[in-house]
Order: structure tokens, then sequence, then C-alpha cells
């Protein structure tokens, strides 16, 4: 006992710095003290948070363990080395340092986890769907735009608390700001089209899309541009403000085919002929009608001239499917050609005109 009052004595009186052997035991056994706890907080608490979170139906809970996950392990270092400090006896220039380097750490791991946390709420907020590549993509031009804003407010509260004026550097990102966005108007342009184009979803990747004089299968919705497939098989890539100042015919939702055509006789076939081609054209229409193929609208004869005599028929294939809708208007067009040619009925093609056909 004696020699361990006379270590313990020997150690205050022993200096190091402006601290004392025993202040500098005391900070070390600090600093292992809040090791331990963090270590007990990180591997086991957290363990057991993750757990119960698991066991709700909520989401938030399970978030909040994924952002105290997100803390990087030397930061519970830091954060210890610096609770030791506290117990030590330091200069005031020296103090103003640790205390400012401390800050930034923090700074630096706040905004690590706000980042984190907005993701989530984000995601939750546009209600994103990571199945869909189009949804991926927005998100991450909507999350790095966020992102951006987040590490400038924290780079002005660091600049801030090491005393620099920062209303010059606000004043001078601004114009600066407003020096790129002109610069870069066609690409902001694009970007921000893209997110319209992600809100209010005038197409999906697959649709089928007509832009003008351009069809194709939307492949990929980027933040630039977006890519087609034509249907002759090249790529069209279109700048994303293009499409949300065009007229777009969206094929994704046509229910049925509109099918209207010509059918021009010859003006000498007798009357009694011509009475029975609107039967012939519906008997033909009708078997595929009775399929649930197609659904017949009408057949008029629309027009007699010195020429000919026109009859008009309109009828609906009940699918949007284009192959299946050409196959089956070029069976009904060959068995109408078939049951004319049967009754030696002539048909009337007027020369170079490309409007006369069936």
């Amino acid at each position: 006992m004696h020699n361990l009052i006379y270590n313990l004595h020997s150690l205050k009186s022993y200096s190091v710095g402006s601290n004392t052997a025993y202040e500098l035991a005391i900070a070390a056994a600090y600093f292992i003290g809040f090791l331990i706890a963090f270590r007990i907080f990180r591997y086991i608490v957290i363990a057991r948070l993750k757990a119960m979170a698991r066991k709700t139906s909520t989401q938030f809970d399970d978030q909040l363990v994924k952002v105290l996950e997100h803390i990087h392990p030397r930061f519970y270092d830091l954060v210890s080395l610096y609770c030791a400090t506290q117990t030590l006896s330091l200069n005031d220039k020296t103090s103003k340092y640790i205390d400012l380097a401390f800050l930034v750490i923090v700074i630096i791991q706040v905004t690590l986890c706000l980042q984190e946390a907005l993701g989530y709420m984000l995601s939750k907020i546009l209600r994103v769907d990571t199945s869909q590549p189009e949804d991926q993509t927005a998100f991450n031009g909507i999350y790095m735009l966020f992102k951006i804003g987040l590490w400038a407010s924290s780079l002005l509260v660091i600049l801030s608390a090491f005393s620099i004026n920062i209303s010059a550097l606000v004043a001078s990102l601004g114009i600066g700001g407003i020096a790129v966005a002109l610069a870069a108007q066609n690409i902001l342009n694009d970007i921000f089209s893209s997110f319209s184009i992600y809100f209010d979803k005038p197409f999906a990747i697959g649709d089928q899309i007509a832009i003008g004089e351009h069809v194709g299968f939307v492949r990929k919705i980027g933040l630039k541009t977006t890519r087609l497939e034509s249907v002759r098989g090249e790529e069209l890539i279109i700048a994303n403000r293009e499409l949300t100042t065009s007229r777009i015919q969206n094929f994704r939702k046509m229910q049925r085919r509109q099918a209207l055509f010509s059918l021009r006789i010859a003006a000498e076939t007798q009357p009694t002929e011509l009475k029975l081609i609107p039967d012939l054209i519906k008997n033909i229409i009708n078997d595929y009608q009775s399929q649930g193929l197609v659904k017949l609208e009408r057949v008029n004869l629309k027009e007699i001239t010195a020429t000919h005599i026109e009859y008009e028929i309109l009828y609906y294939h009940l699918s949007a499917d284009y192959a299946e809708y050409m196959r089956v208007r070029e069976e009904i067009n060959l068995k109408i050609l078939e049951e004319l040619s049967k009754r030696n009925i002539k048909l009337y093609f007027a020369v170079n005109s490309s409007l006369d056909r069936i």
C-alpha cells in the first residue's frame, strides 16, 4: 500500500509538458473507456436494435439503424480521443485547433448520415421503383443535386467555423453559378426534362412511341438523352428537351387498331353483283369476329363515279399487337380478293395512284 501511494505521488509530481503523468494516465483511461463503450454500442446495441427493427412492419426504424451502421468506425475512435483530451490542460491555441478539427469531423459525419437519410426520404417521397431503370436514373439525378446542396451547406458551415467571411464567397458562387447555368443551358434543360419525364411518365421503357416521323421502342431513359430502337433496328438518340416539347404518340395503352380501307370496283360491274359485295365482305370479317379477333363496324357503298364504284370498310382489330394485326388484315384482304375473283368481279386500278389499294 505504501508503495502504491508512493507511485501515485510520483506520477502526480512527474510532468510531461503542461500535464502530469497522472493526468495523462487519467486521459488514457478515459480514451480506453470510451473505446470500449463505443465498441459495445457498435457490436451489441446496434445489433439488438437491428433485430428489433426487423420485427416491426415499418421501414423507418430499419433506415434509422442503417444510418447508425453507416457511421465510420474511425469516427468513434476520434470522438474517444477528443473526449480524453478534454481532461488535459492545454494552451488556448492547441485547444482551439483540437476543437476546430473535431468540429470538422463531426460536420462531415453528420453530413454523411444526413445524406443516407436524405436518400431514403427522397425514395419514399418520389416512390421510386428500383426495378425500373428509368426511375433509378431520374432518382440518381435528383439525389445528386440534393447531395451537392447538402455538401455545399456543410462546407459553408466549416468555413464559418474558421472565421472566414462567407458572404463574399456566397455572392461569388451565385454569380459563378449563373454563368455556369448560362453556359450549360442545353445540358441543364435536358437534365430537368428527364425529371419531367420521370414525374409525368408520358412513356416508359419498352413502350412504342412516335416523335414526328420517328417511331421506335424506348430502350433507355437517361439524364440527357433517351434512346429508341427504331422499327428498322437502328438506335435513335433524342435529347430529353425535344421529347418534352414535342407531340408524342404512345402506343402502349392502345387496346385495338383501326383498319379502314376502300375497295374500288370497275364501273361496268352489274348491280346484282354490286349488291353481293357488302354481304361477301361482312361474312369474311364475321368469321374473324366470331374468334374474338376483330369487330366489324360497317361496310358502305361510298361513291359512284364514271370510272369506278367505291366501297368503304371499317373494322377494328382487338389487339395492339402490330404483327398480329397485319397477319389478320392480310388474310382478310386475300379472302376478299379470292371471293371477288370467284364471282368475276373486277377491281378498278387507277394509273400511277398510290391511294388505290386494298
